[in-house]
């Protein structure tokens, strides 16, 4: 197949359905009774929740603090990393079920030097803490342990390691970089499956790096990185999040969700890796629907979320797993949506509150689960700050199901690897505990492992499939054969696999092309002509972000696009049409420096390929130029230089130019410059046009000099306000 002919197989890639945000209102289950929780314990009236749940204080008062994050540490203890009050500093402490009747109390401070961070996790005996843009990891003095970590820090084969004064910790610097402003340490860290971290941060500039280099670098939005137990290999997961808020929630089988706070109200997001859903700083109002973006789940302007949390726990019946749950400090709720797979996504079908109360009495903030499977409530309360345990004591319909408390539960012991893999692979077993046992055997990754997942395919069952593509993209081969053998699993799968796999498969085909040293015919077969891409809004962002992982790759699938339509002898009129709009929403998708890369060459080329598209697909390929938020920042100098040209284009597109140069720029004062003169002479200087060209000007302008640029600034002003 030549060149030609495989990019004219991608004519059908351009429509691009649109899924509107879901109502946030949708009836209650009907098991749903609601009831006074003070018909059983007097301390909780006010709080009704449905009939079924069981619901105790288990720590309240001085104990209990300015909870910031909770987590569960060995011998049953709970760890509560506590804001700075009044009465004491940023601090860490456990507290403990002493006489095992499921009442916690204050048994010591475990550390007290953590101004700033405002997260905490823990996973095999390390305490990991985000906050004051980095995330550290510590863990009790080891001697062997500090000397072996130590060498590897002085060998670059490590994190950087100290040992505390007191020698009483080993401490970590896993990341840097992250945003250090105390209003953006709003999310948190959440662990996959697999061992994997994820850190959920606000903030417009994020340029998180690791100690073994590896980086991912964000602005203009909150994100979601993620990056292994060490902290090595740093990636961006997601963008486009306004304030999010808790850490990102988890699922039995791997998804993840994200409650995020907007100017008005919240939504949760059900978070894609490579998704943007689409908030920016720098747009006023927010457009959450831009091109390119995708939607949120659920959006309410009545939820404001504190955190979320999936219920998955033992303690809980059939109707509540899955239920996902966000807390609203503000409404006094705990708010529970009943989600479904809706094809890439899922749906909101039915809503209920799982806690309610009043607003001066009852603040739900911090959600948990313990390893018991209860899940665990921070909420304020007039005589302080409470934690809350939620199990389930049963109704006519649904036993109860008996909970120990923390203090008497035993911790399952371990599977061995074999034994894992063998669970992972059973079809007799639940979804939930084969994608555990996958996630566990992934931790140590070995070609028995690889082999395991590439015969999960066969099995058909979505969860597992989608799981075993995300984790063969994350350890993927060096050796020529095995990189041909995942290929052709992975084509074969994209032909006919379920919705969410194939997104998987797409993004793990195009981690694949980054360790190539040319791109292969397969990736342009597997990523371009599968069914349905060009009708799926999820399949065509994930086609897009694969596009965009191997170097030079999207810039020659682009042009090569534009060559069959504007050159080529073959194509009827309606095929050109269709593949300019392939090309043109493509772009809009795109938002690496590969994108601007493109533009450049379809401006500045010999072609001038940009020139023969119509106004409104010049229109927004320029205005997709924005979306390129990368560290070094790109220059608009190609746009400037075609404007020069064509001094007279048709008024969207003068338009798009101008809000083009705004936001991005040139790299000199005197190519802007030029551009204003002859615009202030030609009279169409308007009022739309105007805060656009005075951004263009600004972005050279020197505070401390009066100069040609300020001249400029004041015509514009006078000129507009004259029309």
């Amino acid at each position: 197949m030549t060149t030609h002919q495989r990019l004219f197989a991608l004519v059908g890639l351009f429509a691009i359905g649109v899924v509107s945000p879901l109502a946030a209102q949708a009836p209650p289950p009907s098991w749903v009774e609601m009831f006074d929780q003070g018909e059983v314990d007097p301390n909780l009236k006010g709080i009704s929740t449905p009939r079924g749940i069981k619901l105790e204080i288990v720590a309240e008062g001085v104990a209990v603090g300015q909870p910031l994050a909770i987590a569960f540490g060995e011998h049953a203890g709970m760890l509560i990393l506590q804001a700075k009050t009044r009465r004491s500093p940023e601090q860490l402490v456990e507290l403990r079920d002493a006489a095992a009747n499921g009442k916690f109390g204050m048994s010591g401070i475990v550390m007290r030097d953590l101004e700033g961070y405002t997260s905490l996790l823990v996973d095999d005996g390390w305490f990991y803490f985000a906050g004051k843009g980095q995330v550290i990891r510590r863990r009790a003095m080891d001697g062997q342990l500090a000397e072996t970590a130590l060498a590897a820090a002085d060998a670059k084969q490590g994190p950087p390691t100290n040992v505390s004064p007191d020698r009483k910790w080993i401490e970590q610097t896993l990341i840097r970089g992250l945003s250090d402003k105390s209003a953006d340490q709003t999310g948190g860290l959440a662990q996959g499956l697999d061992g994997a971290l994820y850190l959920a941060i606000g903030g417009t500039v994020n340029r998180a790096e690791s100690w073994d280099r590896s980086k991912a670098t964000i602005l203009g939005s909150g994100a979601i990185f993620r990056f292994r137990p060490d902290g090595s290999k740093m990636q961006e997961f997601a963008r486009g999040f306004a304030i999010p808020t808790g850490s990102p929630a988890q699922d039995a089988v791997g998804n993840f969700f994200q409650a995020d706070k907007l100017s008005s109200g919240s939504r949760l997001v059900h978070v894609l890796e490579g998704g943007d859903y689409g908030w920016r700083a720098d747009i006023d109002p927010p457009r959450l629907d831009r091109p390119g973006t995708l939607p949120a789940m659920l959006q309410s302007a009545s939820l404001t979320a504190n955190s979320a949390l999936v219920c998955r726990g033992r303690a809980f019946p059939k109707q509540l797993q899955g239920v996902l749950l966000a807390a609203d400090a503000q409404s006094a709720v705990v708010q529970a949506h009943v989600i479904a797979l809706e094809g890439n996504t899922f749906a909101a079908r039915q809503q209920f509150h799982l806690l309610r109360g009043e607003r001066d009495s009852f603040g739900p903030s911090v959600l948990t689960m313990g390893p018991e499977g209860a899940i665990y409530l921070v909420a304020s309360h007039p005589a302080g700050n409470r934690i809350l345990r939620l199990t389930w004591s049963g109704t006519k319909s649904t036993p109860a199901i008996e909970t120990p408390v923390l203090a008497k539960y035993e911790l399952p012991a371990p599977l061995s690897p074999a034994d894992c893999l063998a669970l992972a692979q059973d079809k007799s077993k639940p979804a939930a505990e084969r994608a555990a046992a996958l996630g566990w055997a992934c931790r140590q990754w070995d070609n028995k492992v690889l082999d395991a997942c590439l015969a999960i395919f066969e099995d058909e069952n979505a969860d597992l499939m989608r799981l075993a593509a995300d984790a063969l993209g994350d350890h993927l081969p060096d050796d020529a054969e095995t990189q041909q053998r995942l290929a052709d699993t992975m084509q074969h799968k994209l032909l006919q696999g379920p919705l969410p796999v194939r997104r998987s498969l797409y993004i793990a085909l195009g981690k694949l092309g980054t360790r190539l040293d040319t791109t292969p015919e397969w990736i342009f077969e597997a990523t371009s002509v599968t069914p349905d891409v060009h009708a799926n809004r999820y399949l065509f962002d994930a086609h897009v972000r694969a596009a965009e992982m191997p170097k030079g790759w999207a810039t020659e699938l682009l042009l090569g696009n534009l060559e069959v339509a504007l050159f080529d002898a073959n194509p009827e009129p309606q095929e050109r049409d269709r593949l300019k709009k392939f090309v043109t929403a493509t772009a809009e998708q795109m938002r690496t420096r590969e994108l601007a890369n493109f533009l450049d060459k379809s401006i500045k080329g010999e072609k001038d390929y940009f020139s023969k598209l119509d106004a409104p697909l010049q229109a927004r390929l320029l205005a997709a130029y924005q979306n390129v938020l990368v560290d070094p920042p790109v220059h608009a100098d190609a746009v400037a230089q075609w404007l020069e040209k064509h001094p007279s284009p048709a008024p969207e597109v003068l338009l798009a130019t101008w809000q083009t140069l705004g936001k991005v720029g040139t790299s000199k004062p005197e190519m802007t410059t030029a551009l204003v003169k002859p615009l202030l002479a030609s009279g169409k200087l308007d009022a739309a046009l105007r805060p656009s060209v005075i951004a263009a000007l600004e972005r050279h302008r020197d505070p401390a000099k009066r100069g040609e640029i300020d001249a400029l600034i004041e015509s514009v002003k006078r000129a507009s306000e004259k029309q």
